[in-house]
């Protein structure tokens, strides 16, 4: 139980950093569909240039080797040529966003309900695990994308944006709480049992 309730200070960490960056994401493509997708395109391209170049300049400058099957820069200049496709078509992001999204909330989604449903033997962790079901919907339902048209589709993102990031909130602080009532009636427990062995002395 020690090792779950360490792993699940960590996973709180980084789900609520995460929710609260998704979050105002989600906000920005809401109001602002276009501009935020021409933002984030400009920026993952410009990453993805920098991060393909940089082995690609490293192999040129050595002159010693000449191999190009070498994996660095296969995948430098496939991140290259990729940064600029992004760069000159940012509608092409909007077919990747809702995937990564998606998984991103599946994986998350079948993390907290495992954490859930392990903390269901001990408490009720019912509302959990019914937030984490509705967050793994929500991630099979951006992946199969039933939506048409760049603009809405966008808009539809930063909607699903901003219902996973106050559901993983709320999840969190639930298993955070659940988490707490459990180490309480542990610590109950053992006075209990001490006090016992006391009286039997």
């Amino acid at each position: 139980m020690e090792s779950i309730k360490n792993k699940f200070k960590s996973m709180y960490r980084t789900s609520l950093i995460f929710s609260i960056i998704l979050f105002v994401v989600g906000l920005f493509l809401l109001m602002e569909p276009e501009t935020t997708l021409n933002a984030i395109s400009y920026i993952t391209g410009t990453l993805l240039i920098v991060w393909g170049i940089i082995p690609i300049i490293n192999f040129i400058s050595n002159k010693d080797n000449k191999n190009y099957l070498e994996m660095s820069f296969i995948v430098g200049v496939f991140a290259f040529i990729f940064g600029i496709i992004i760069m000159l078509n940012p509608k092409f992001i909007v077919s990747i966003i809702p995937f990564i999204v998606g998984i991103w909330m599946i994986i998350n989604g079948v993390t907290k309900l495992q954490y859930s449903l392990t903390l269901n033997k001990e408490s009720n962790a019912s509302v959990s695990i019914i937030i984490s079901l509705i967050i793994l919907v929500c991630g099979l339902v951006l992946i199969f994308n039933p939506f048409g048209g760049a603009v809405l589709l966008t808009q539809v993102i930063g909607i699903f944006a901003i219902i996973y990031s106050v559901l993983d909130i709320i999840e969190c602080y639930t298993l955070k709480k659940t988490v707490k009532e459990i180490k309480k009636s542990s610590k109950d427990d053992k006075k209990v049992i001490e006090a016992v062995y006391e009286e039997t002395k």
